[in-house]
């Protein structure tokens, strides 16, 4: 991990099983130092997506954080680009979920 603890890095194989290789780093230490390795990868109509959070709002208290999301692009062979954090991030470019006043919830 490039001695930091608080970068994303990822590691790949063959099997969900293992054995795995390290292959780097998604996102690089944030210079606040505010665990934004707490995250998830998603898919969404054929986009990946990279969440995870940051103390933007609380710069001071790094418990009060706020959610992110940057675009994740990959490699011919599967690798994953280095992400640079944004502070407006894809979600202003995400279509909204519309929801009908009619629908039944479960």
């Amino acid at each position: 991990m490039e001695g930091e603890t608080e970068n994303l890095s990822y590691a790949m194989g063959d099997s969900p099983l293992g054995p795995f290789e390290y292959k780097g780093l998604i996102m690089d230490q944030s210079p606040t130092k505010c665990w934004t390795n707490h995250h998830s990868i998603v898919e969404y109509k054929g986009e990946w997506y990279l969440f995870y959070h940051h103390n933007d709002y609380s710069p001071q208290f790094d418990k009060n954080r706020s959610a992110r999301i940057d675009k994740i692009h990959f490699n011919d062979d599967g690798t994953i680009r280095k992400v640079t954090p944004t502070y407006v991030g894809w979600a202003l470019r995400l279509q909204p979920v519309k929801f009908s006043s009619t629908a039944t919830r479960n």
